[in-house]
């Protein structure tokens, strides 16, 4: 939602006319950033509360080349969320059912992804476990043979594994 948007809804709610409404939604806005540029934290009670931050200059680097580049002290702000706006967010027993609704809804529309992801994860572990029982069954054909056998398979394989190598290297 922008600013154009919050103010058609609170004209649509109120029965104000659109022209009041705009002007206290910008004078609300100004007042906000005043406070918060004179270093003065704002807190609006169950909304949440703005509270000015600054950062020192220091030192970094371009990422690209390396060198290093002075970067200048600069102020911002942080958001930290109210009771009341948090437990809207997180809906319980006596919150309305237009909150809960709204909620019902981003919550599906979240869990759906990760539904697809533990299909991927199911997947993956069924061919490696796939892929384990053949080595399993490879390790252990070898050991059915006798002693005499095991012996020479070893040679012609250890005769085989350098020729293998020299004709992978001359590609």
């Amino acid at each position: 939602m922008n600013r154009s948007q919050l103010v058609q809804a609170v004209t649509e709610s109120t029965q104000v006319t659109r022209r009041t409404v705009e002007d206290v939604v910008e004078e609300l806005f100004d007042m906000i950033i005043t406070e918060v540029r004179s270093g003065r934290k704002v807190t609006v009670v169950g909304f949440g509360t703005f509270t000015p931050t600054r950062r020192a200059s220091r030192v970094g680097r371009n990422p690209r080349t390396g060198a290093v580049v002075p970067i200048p002290a600069s102020n911002g702000v942080r958001f930290a969320t109210g009771s009341t706006f948090k437990s809207a967010l997180t809906p319980k027993e006596g919150v309305s059912m237009a909150v809960k609704k709204a909620a019902a809804k981003k919550a599906s529309a979240r869990k759906a992804p990760a539904k697809r992801r533990a299909a991927k994860k199911t997947v993956a572990r069924k061919t490696a476990a796939k892929k384990t029982a053949a080595k399993r069954a490879v390790k252990k054909a070898p050991a059915r043979k006798t002693a005499a056998k095991k012996t020479t398979a070893r040679k012609s394989t250890a005769k085989k594994a350098p020729a293998r190598k020299s004709a992978a290297r001359r590609r």
